[in-house]
């Protein structure tokens, strides 16, 4: 069951069997308190809860998979356009609260696939640093009358024996022949 932290006039929008409704009050360091303390998903702040405090709003944004969804009558733009490009951060514009079960739906699945592209960005950026390493230590290997074809399983079997990655195998290689 999904958590969401509620400041304001807002948990009447939200159907109440759905989700885990927790209250706070307007003080800033009682809503930072209870992020800390409850781990919600979501943190919904009506604009009337929380006058002045758009610091606050970085330091949730700083928790990880802390969601907010500010409910405004105006968008703010000035205030928080260093918040708008944000997947974590959502602007609601208060006419539309109506829609508020459908906006935390959508933000989910929108930071799933930006998390799954993160994750898929990483594994290459991974693979291209193995395959960059492994070239450079084939490459020493080489210099020391190894073809490229011997150089390679050479990398394989050191990452074999010592039950490590090729990565790791080729760094030990790199590391070795630097010192001299």
């Amino acid at each position: 069951m999904k958590k969401l932290l509620i400041l304001g006039i807002l948990s009447s929008y939200i159907k109440q069997d759905k989700y885990e409704i927790i209250k706070s009050d307007n003080k800033g360091y009682k809503i930072y308190n209870d992020i800390l303390q409850y781990r919600p998903d979501f943190c919904i702040i009506h604009y009337n809860s929380l006058n002045g405090y758009y610091p606050l709003f970085s330091m949730i944004l700083d928790r990880p998979n802390t969601k907010i969804i500010y409910v405004t009558p105006v968008m703010e733009l000035g205030m928080l356009q260093s918040f708008i490009d944000n997947p974590y951060f959502f602007v609601l514009d208060e006419k539309h609260i109506f829609a508020i079960e459908e906006i935390i739906y959508s933000m989910e699945k929108y930071i799933a696939k930006i998390e799954l592209l993160a994750n898929k960005l990483n594994e290459a950026n991974y693979k291209l640093n193995e395959e960059k390493m492994v070239k450079k230590a084939k490459i020493i290997l080489m210099k020391h009358k190894l073809n490229e074809d011997e150089a390679y399983k050479t990398i394989l079997k050191i990452a074999m024996d010592l039950r490590i990655s090729k990565l790791e195998a080729a760094k030990k290689i790199l590391e070795k022949y630097d010192e001299k």
